[in-house]
């Protein structure tokens, strides 16, 4: 269940808030926009510069403590994931458990003082590839496309901030399941304070995999600000589907799966009948509703219309 809609109980409706002439456009074209990175309005957003988060000696230095960690509590683990013998693991874990706090500390200090770029060329063409590495990663980011939608056609702020000041529109879209709508792919937004990157304490020791770059993927463009959680975002986002210099693309909907609109308390006459009408040409089911201020309540009232 995606949404919740204000006159029923909880549905999988997902909400576009747009302005007087995204809503014409969309209804004549029936199309969606999907939009770069670059274009979100939040500098944060899919912030992709820094995405790595630590370097690789950052790493080394954070992977020796997990390791020693997980040695100490967990010597089967460590031999899996280091493919070593078990015994020389618990071995090495009796020392660690019976060394004092000051030589375990001067251990970890040894380690993290040692050289591993020449100790081991694998390490030294890892670091070496690190900046091809990011910029691969950084140019599939670059060229993805993200649809922006929300679970709540009432927000205030939504309609201040993305209806044109109450002057555009809300239309409520169904992913339409039986012909697997790209729609029925939105996911929602986790919001945070802290921000994503490839490399965090998650993963360190994890083996890189196809499964473990996606995963990550996904945090970086799935991840907002808590400060933006009023929004109830839900994004889809296509890998790699603008070409250079496009600022966007534009994608097809099912016209049944526009299942409500709702006009702006400020929308202008002429453009109430013409949206209305865009609409019902679509869906002659839709559900179309006139949005007004609720008397001594910072909310939105939704009258349907005839």
């Amino acid at each position: 269940m995606l949404a919740e809609s204000h006159h029923g109980p909880r549905s999988a409706i997902i909400y576009k808030y747009t302005d007087r002439d995204g809503v014409e456009k969309i209804l004549s074209n029936r199309t969606l926009r999907f939009a770069r990175p670059s274009e979100m309005n939040d500098p944060f957003d899919v912030y992709i510069e820094d995405l790595l988060g630590m370097d690789l000696e950052e790493v080394q230095e954070r992977a020796i403590d997990s390791l020693c960690d997980v040695l100490t509590k967990n010597p089967q683990e460590f031999a899996d994931r280091c493919e070593v013998p078990l015994e020389s693991a618990e071995a090495s874990a009796r020392i660690l458990r019976n060394a004092s706090d000051e030589h375990r500390a001067e251990i970890r200090r040894y380690l993290k003082s040692v050289d591993i770029a020449a100790l081991s060329p694998e390490y030294k063409a890892l670091r070496g590839e690190q900046p091809a590495l990011r910029d691969i990663v950084v140019n599939h980011l670059r060229n993805c496309a993200i649809f922006c939608a929300s679970r709540t056609p009432s927000n205030l702020l939504m309609w201040a901030h993305y209806a044109e000041k109450h002057q555009g529109a809300v239309l409520g879209f169904h992913p339409d399941v039986a012909r697997d709508s790209m729609l029925t792919q939105i996911v929602p937004v986790a919001y945070s304070d802290q921000r994503p990157s490839l490399l965090d304490d998650s993963n360190l020791l994890a083996r890189p995999t196809p499964e473990l770059a996606a995963a990550a993927n996904r945090k970086l463009y799935l991840t907002k600000s808590s400060e933006w959680s009023y929004e109830q975002e839900l994004r889809l986002f296509i890998p790699g589907d603008l070409k250079a210099g496009q600022n966007a693309t534009f994608k097809h909907f099912y016209a049944t799966e526009l299942v409500e609109v709702y006009l702006g308390c400020r929308m202008s006459g002429e453009i109430r009948s013409r949206v209305t009408e865009s609409a019902r040409r679509l869906n002659a089911e839709v559900r179309v509703f006139s949005v007004s201020l609720t008397k001594r309540k910072y909310a939105l009232d939704m009258s349907p219309v005839a």
